[in-house]
């Protein structure tokens, strides 16, 4: 019998902070929805394609990540390298952020 095993969600940092992605299509303009050290849920003004490689700066921070999915003009990055947590608590005090599990 099949067992059904839950893996925990890392906690999130709910945000709306601006961001700009940059890609080899040009920039694209949105705010960050959440966050934690492995990815983020981005909106986007324009979308852009599962699979694409971005860059951006958070905190000060430069992240490299690739789209792993995409819905409307919404998508969920995931990190090459987690971002330090330093970078994650200035986000929090430089937004109207909330940490959500």
């Amino acid at each position: 019998m099949p067992m059904n095993i839950s893996i925990p969600r890392k906690p999130r940092l709910e945000t709306n902070a601006t961001v700009v992605l940059r890609s080899g299509d040009g920039d694209s303009f949105g705010a960050i929805a959440n966050l934690h050290d492995e990815g983020a849920m981005v909106n986007l003004e324009r979308g852009l394609d599962e699979g694409e490689i971005v860059s951006f700066v958070v905190a000060g921070t430069e992240v490299y990540a690739r789209i792993v999915w995409k819905k409307d003009n919404q998508i969920g990055l995931s990190f090459f390298n987690p971002i330090p947590i330093e970078a994650v608590a200035q986000l929090f005090r430089e937004t109207e952020a909330k940490i959500t599990i």
